[in-house]
């Protein structure tokens, strides 16, 4: 049985319990559902009551509604998705910000070292400063999301 399939056939016997406010975690409890299962469900679901339809979507998943948006096969569209990936790994060094409008902006953000604690030993470290990728989304995007 596939992900999408376990998915769907627990999404199906726990639904009605989680829209009408009891939590995904405790409803399995109670109906003694395999909690093996749980793991293919995210964490935000887990937590509280929520349409637990609305799953994140994976790449496998956003290349395939990619495909069908804009007319093309899906090994046309994971080979667009995989150009633009591409494009953003080449250009964010050296360019350090991109913005896309309408979906937002891809920026390089130096994160300073700082001080640690080793949670074995309680010794202090010092954790090296690196660079960082931080994605702002578009007023647009924002507001089409939150009508």
């Amino acid at each position: 049985m596939t992900r999408q399939e376990k998915v769907a056939y627990w999404t199906q016997r726990v639904k009605d319990q989680a829209v009408s406010g009891l939590s995904v975690k405790r409803y399995c409890a109670q109906e003694e559902i395999p909690v093996g299962t749980l793991q293919y469900w995210p964490q935000s679901i887990l937590c509280g009551p929520k349409d637990i339809l609305e799953l994140p979507m994976n790449k496998s998943e956003f290349i395939a509604a990619m495909a069908e948006q804009s007319n093309m096969t899906k090994a046309e569209a994971e080979r667009a998705f995989g150009a633009f990936r591409s494009t953003l790994e080449s250009a964010l060094p050296s360019s350090g910000k991109i913005t896309l409008p309408g979906v937002g902006t891809f920026a390089v953000h130096e994160r300073p070292a700082r001080k640690g604690r080793n949670p074995a030993t309680g010794a202090e470290i010092t954790i090296a400063a690196k660079q960082t990728i931080r994605f702002k989304p578009a007023k647009d995007l924002v507001d089409r999301i939150n009508p």
